[in-house]
């Protein structure tokens, strides 16, 4: 039963093909449907780049908030460890709200992953 309706599909897949091929009406539709490929993947980087640019930025204010609280007023006035340490908590404040960033904080080594919520898996490690 199953075979009987896949060959009747398979013929008449065969039998459009054959008339597309030899038809010079459908131009447009044939260039226009291998233009869709590239196009796909224009579209979907420049999703992924927005996404990434966005994340860029809040991570860039981020940083500057971090800056901003280590050269305060009351930070200048003690020591270098404790500005350092103003700095990194209000880093690890700013960035806790971000989606699709996983931050750990380490003296040496702060290690920063990039995850999707999509299907692929494209997370990235810095």
């Amino acid at each position: 039963m199953t075979q009987t309706v896949l060959l009747r599909l398979a013929r008449k897949g065969r039998s459009l093909l054959r008339r597309l091929r030899h038809d010079r009406r459908g131009n447009v539709m044939m260039i226009l449907g291998f233009a869709m490929i590239p196009m796909t993947f224009g579209v979907g980087f420049g999703v992924d780049y927005t996404r990434a640019m966005k994340l860029k930025t809040r991570m860039d204010a981020a940083a500057d908030a971090a800056a901003l609280a280590a050269v305060n007023v009351t930070a200048m006035q003690k020591d270098d460890a404790t500005a350092k340490e103003a700095a990194r908590k209000m880093f690890n404040a700013q960035v806790a709200g971000l989606n699709g960033l996983l931050y750990t904080s380490g003296a040496n080594n702060p290690e920063i992953v990039i995850t999707s919520d999509g299907g692929v898996n494209s997370g990235r490690t810095v």
